[in-house]
């Protein structure tokens, strides 16, 4: 499976993105790992990857040519260039809220995983329970 991971910059709770992307992998194994390329989440995914002997691909924005436009070009890019089967969505800001709706909209299965501590996950419009897919199983 080509999973594409997503969620905040701050988010640095390894062993929760271990824990999610371990359980993943043994339900339906991913075969690469599609990251943003910013601190935080995806730092993570690609160490776990990389310790799992899995590619990875990452796409960072283009500040300097783009500007403000940038975050969404990328997201863009990566949903359509890497083709990914699955995202799984961390907790994050806007950039998450907005490639998790980005996703969905082309008709992509998203796993949002809320907090720890909180019961609802702030990257969907309409949550799911934990564990479930928006649009589709694995």
């Amino acid at each position: 499976m080509r999973l594409l991971v997503c969620g905040g910059r701050h988010f640095e709770d390894a062993e929760m993105v271990h824990h999610e992307l371990t359980a993943l992998h043994w339900r339906k194994p991913i075969s690469v790992v599609v990251h943003g390329s910013i601190a935080g989440v995806g730092i993570i995914a690609e160490a776990w990857a990389r310790r799992h002997g899995i590619a990875v691909v990452r796409y960072p924005p283009n500040w300097e040519f783009y500007g403000k436009k940038a975050e969404g070009l990328r997201c863009d890019f990566m949903l359509t260039d890497s083709r990914p089967d699955f995202v799984v969505a961390f907790p994050g800001g806007r950039h998450t809220a907005d490639l998790v709706q980005r996703a969905i909209n082309v008709g992509l299965a998203v796993l949002a995983i809320p907090p720890n501590t909180a019961g609802a996950c702030p990257v969907a419009k309409h949550p799911p329970q934990r564990g479930q897919p928006t649009t589709a199983s694995l």
